[in-house]
């Protein structure tokens, strides 16, 4: 869980409302069928996008339910529909520092003495 929930949470500001198991935060659990295959069919995503480079790939590892916030959004395959819309958008919970353009930073800082001797040499 440390690896697959915890650290991911906390990589994106998500912890600790998600990638835990306790009072408070967001009860968000996959059960998987470590065992089961099944062939990914993009007509039968639920997204906005039904395209997928995945089409016609056999997988190992199915989702068998899902929750969210406690609730069950997938049963048995299938999703529960007095659940259509319990789903929220993670920025309202996300916690993030503004990103810092390190690598430009740093490409800059290190061309820059380049510049400045192939200019005192011309």
């Amino acid at each position: 869980m440390r690896l697959t929930a915890e650290a991911l949470a906390k990589a994106f500001g998500l912890w600790p409302t998600k990638g835990r198991i306790a009072p408070g935060a967001h009860a968000d659990v996959a059960i998987v069928d470590p065992k089961r295959t099944e062939t990914i069919r993009a007509h039968a995503l639920h997204s906005r996008a039904k395209v997928t480079p995945f089409d016609g790939v056999t997988v190992t590892g199915v989702s068998v339910h899902t929750l969210v916030r406690g609730r069950f959004v997938q049963r048995d395959r299938r999703f529960v529909s007095e659940s259509a819309g319990w789903g929220r958008p993670v920025t309202e919970i996300q916690r993030m520092p503004a990103p810092v353009p390190r690598t430009a930073d740093l490409a800059i800082d290190r061309l820059a003495p380049r510049v400045a001797s192939t200019r005192s040499a011309a």
